[in-house]
């Protein structure tokens, strides 16, 4: 891959659950956690990537995956990023990484190949079994068949006898007949006497490879296998580098290669062995561990790119299918689009035509998100804002315009709003989540000379920090502090919405006598939505300090809790009643972030329950009250008084 100009790299760590635990030959698989990373290069594109581990990794790896995915944060900071042998000498943690970067740069500057568009020839993968009885296997089968898979792959390896797995086998082979093919995964369980005797056993049932019969090491107890049975041999965890694959195809120990990105180092390092592979007509097979629809799009990517070889387990017209169809095991696979499978063929859904395809589902990840690492910068910020500017001129908004902006909370709204102001316009986020008549009822308030919808996210939990910047920036048009720059929507729900228009001194006003008034701020959590004052309040107190801001679902108790205590953590946030009240039960007894030092509370009635609640455990809670048309709260009652003062807000 070519050189990428890189400005910024962040990253989320997320754990999602499996759909149901997912037996297999060492144990049970029931959740995975990843890293979510997104590389931003000097035009504000973003490359998606996604680091994980196997279970046998174990937790030292973890732990040193997040230091490395830690340390990378800060490197891209300066401009660059890890070397290959710098991840290299980490092992697995290091080829992880290596394999998520590689793709997040994959997506930045690669085309998208035509046979995984819509419409195109997709790619072969096949259905997977878990490690179930005969009954239960044969069932599934038959399921796959009519979704229009032509490849199983069973799970096993945990049968004690024989008997048992020859019985599953036939099972399944009676379901499904003679043309589908069917290839074991055991996830090297068995010793070689075992392995010979269980395979000479099924062999009659024709299998289309037996995948790791064997240890990952046990190159040379492999190529005695192969010489003994009649299936082919495939290695999966055995396959760690190209030096690893060589040795197993030197050793005449395998007749298919299975890829996991993950597991080798990533795109580049999966091409240079499918290269090899193809000397020695050896066919690969790119597999998944369990990752989201980050890591399978990359693994797509992959498949699609490799050469044809006639191998012993292939042959040009029906090249092996790939094990890429996995994301249906996790809760959710994080992509706004799922990567559809049809008839056992797996493409893209669409997405930009470039890279992989893909884009991130902003709310699942929130959902599911455990740590942050690294964010944005002002310096990107305010690209994004003259991006928008620019946009919102060549438009023909005239100074004054009304701008409607229809998005949800991320750094793409924050750009559209401060960019409409930088062209000398009036932004007016309207709140989300309105029915279509009362959106309707706001338009018309509003009477905007243009409507920004669905503004591109960047993130829940982006922190956007750094040197810092102006609402005047290096705008096209002078800005004007007392000319309108905000319209606020109130009553939307009860009746007609009327609009209150804030100027950007009275915006810049407000943010200083609440800042004057509280402690010192060393990051804001943005859980409340921009089309609110109290949101656009957080927005204009962190560009006045130049601090980090971090966007997060406002209805997700445990994403806010998780981003309170992120990289760098925040120290202020504002809540309205119910969100207080649903993060203390997620909380329990469990202390607030240490560097939490004001959590402000208002937009309703303020039970003095949950506010003594909060206090006794430690958080550190402002009531407050206030008006739109003060451009967010006009009073406050401090922490300190509030056990004394209950249902007071100052």
């Amino acid at each position: 891959m070519s050189a990428i100009a890189i400005v910024s790299l962040r990253a989320d760590k997320v754990r999602i659950p499996f759909r149901r635990p997912f037996p297999w030959a060492q144990g049970m698989w029931v959740e995975r956690e990843a890293w979510i990373l997104r590389l931003v290069d000097a035009d504000g594109r973003i490359g998606l990537g996604e680091a994980v581990l196997e279970p046998a990794d174990g937790e030292t790896a973890s732990r040193m995956l997040d230091v490395l995915v830690h340390e990378a944060v800060g490197m891209a900071r300066g401009g660059r990023l890890p070397a290959v042998p710098e991840l290299e000498m980490h092992g697995s943690p290091g080829r992880a990484l290596r394999a998520a970067i590689d793709a997040a740069q994959l997506d930045l500057e690669q085309g998208l190949a035509e046979r995984l568009l819509p419409g195109g020839a997709g790619v072969g993968v096949n259905a997977t079994i878990p490690s179930i009885g005969p009954a239960a296997s044969a069932e599934a089968a038959r399921q796959a068949l009519q979704a229009g898979f032509t490849t199983l792959k069973l799970k096993a390896g945990a049968e004690r006898e024989t008997e048992v797995l020859v019985d599953r086998v036939r099972a399944v082979r009676t379901a499904v007949g003679p043309d589908v093919r069917l290839r074991l995964d055991v996830n090297g369980a068995w010793d070689l006497e075992t392995a010979t005797e269980r395979l000479e056993a099924i062999a009659r049932f024709g299998l289309e490879y037996i995948e790791q019969p064997l240890a990952g090491d046990d190159t040379a107890d492999l190529a005695e296998l192969r010489r003994r049975v009649r299936v082919p041999i495939a290695a999966d965890e055995s396959v760690t580098s190209v030096r690893t694959a060589r040795a197993l195809i030197d050793a005449g120990a395998v007749d298919v290669l299975v890829v996991k990105l993950a597991r080798v180092g990533g795109p580049v390092a999966a091409g240079e062995l499918a290269a090899l592979a193809k000397e020695r007509n050896v066919p690969v097979v790119v597999s998944t561990l369990f990752e989201t629809g980050v890591g399978i799009a990359a693994g797509l990517a992959v498949a699609a790119a490799l050469p044809v070889v006639r191998g012993s387990a292939s042959s040009p017209e029906r090249p092996p299918d790939h094990g890429l169809a996995t994301a249906g095991v996790l809760e959710h696979d994080l992509l706004v689009e799922d990567l559809p499978v049809d008839g056992g063929r797996m493409r893209v859904s669409g997405g930009t035509g470039r890279g992989l395809g893909i884009e991130i589902n902003e709310r699942a990840l929130a959902r599911f998100l455990i740590e942050s690492a690294g964010g944005g910068t002002w310096a990107e910020l305010d690209r994004r804002c003259d991006a928008v500017a620019t946009a919102v001129l060549e438009a023909g908004v005239e100074p004054g315009g009304v701008v409607a902006i229809l998005a949800e909370p991320s750094v793409g709204a924050v750009a559209a709003i401060l960019g409409v102001i930088r062209a000398g316009g009036v932004a007016a986020p309207v709140p989300m989540g309105l029915a279509t008549p009362e959106l309707a009822a706001a338009l018309d308030v509003l009477s905007p000379v243009l409507v920004l919808r669905d503004a591109e996210p960047s993130g829940p939990s982006v922190a956007v920090n750094g040197p810092g910047i102006a609402v005047a920036g290096a705008g096209r048009r002078a800005f004007d502090p007392e000319a309108p720059a905000v319209i606020v929507l109130t009553s939307g729900t009860t009746g007609r919405p009327k609009g209150i228009v804030l100027s950007g001194r009275a915006m810049a006003a407000s943010a200083e006598s609440w800042l004057e008034a509280l402690p010192a701020a060393t990051g804001w959590l943005l859980a409340l939505g921009l089309g609110h004052v109290a949101g656009l309040g957080i927005l204009w107190r962190a560009i006045a300090r130049r601090v980090p801001v971090r966007i997060v679902d406002r209805a997700d108790p445990a994403g806010l809790l998780a981003a309170l205590a992120g990289d760098p953590p925040m120290s202020h946030v504002s809540l309205v009643p119910a969100q207080l009240a649903r993060l203390l039960d997620v909380a329990g007894d469990a202390a607030p972030p240490t560097m939490l030092r004001a959590v402000l509370l208002g937009g309703g009635p303020i039970p003095p329950g949950l506010v003594s609640r909060a206090v006794r455990a430690g958080w550190p809670v402002v009531p407050t009250y206030g008006l739109s048309e003060t451009g967010s709260g006009a009073t406050a009652l401090p922490t300190d008084q509030v056990l004394d003062h209950p249902g007071s807000a100052g």
